[in-house]
């Protein structure tokens, strides 16, 4: 872009407010008129066709718009930035960003994607290789990003969340407690007719549930339920056999 001639000062707003302008010659060959200011700064460094060309190349998605990749790129940023977003509170709001080339670029998301074997079966994760660099913020990067199955990124995201909220010192106390109150940590149900008749009794609701396929047993003896399993319930050692119920 070329200065070619500075011109009259212009008028501008309703208070009488005049600026400088210099006529300019585009790297196309267009002539147009813009502030020297705004040149100087950056913010005018062409003429009107210009400017317009380089806004569509710089949101251009190559056909890709409507693709599962596309959208994951547009879901990374849409919780990392914006604050209108339903999961900013749990990425944006939490310092979680995204790598600047990857922002304004899809095709260079794209490129890493397909690199790094991208499927339409695969959702990306960023916490798996975060963990293992030993980083405390986390960030789509090329380095701190990979492809796992749903299934995968929900295992690490449980047994994370685990981790977290039980410290090996907590687990070991539980454990400990389990040992020392061995009556408190398993407690005997049994099972009887539909008339109320005693069949068996079981060490723990766990056996019972194991042995006689009934699911509800728990609910059945704490009276959210009358029957589990074609059965009836209780944690009370039948003294005398119930006939009501």
């Amino acid at each position: 872009m070329q200065k070619i001639k500075d011109l009259e000062r212009k008028s501008v707003g309703t208070q009488g407010r005049t600026v400088p302008v210099a006529e300019y010659m585009c790297e196309c060959g267009e002539l147009f008129l813009a502030s020297p200011y705004s040149v100087k700064k950056g913010t005018t460094s062409g003429c009107s066709a210009c400017k317009k060309q380089k806004v569509s190349e710089r949101f251009k998605t190559h056909g890709d718009s409507k693709t599962r990749l596309f959208k994951i790129w547009q879901g990374i940023k849409n919780r990392c930035f914006n604050v209108k977003s339903s999961a900013y509170k749990y990425y944006g709001a939490k310092g979680i960003t995204m790598e600047k080339e990857w922002i304004n670029d899809f095709s260079t998301f794209k490129d890493w994607a397909l690199s790094s074997g991208y499927t339409d079966k695969l959702t990306i994760d960023k916490d798996i290789l975060s963990r293992k660099l030993g980083l405390e913020k986390k960030k789509y990067s090329p380095e701190t990003c990979c492809w796992v199955t749903r299934s995968e990124n929900s295992r690490d995201s449980n047994i994370h969340r685990t981790h977290k909220k039980w410290s090996k010192a907590r687990v070991q106390e539980r454990k400990d407690w389990y040992k020392a109150n061995p009556s408190l940590s398993r407690k005997k149900v049994y099972q009887f007719s539909m008339e109320g008749e005693f069949i068996s009794s079981y060490d723990s609701v766990a056996i019972a549930k194991k042995e006689t396929k009934a699911t509800k047993i728990s609910e059945v003896c704490t009276g959210k339920r009358t029957t589990s399993g074609g059965y009836k319930w209780s944690y009370d050692e039948p003294v005398k056999l119930p006939t009501t119920w």
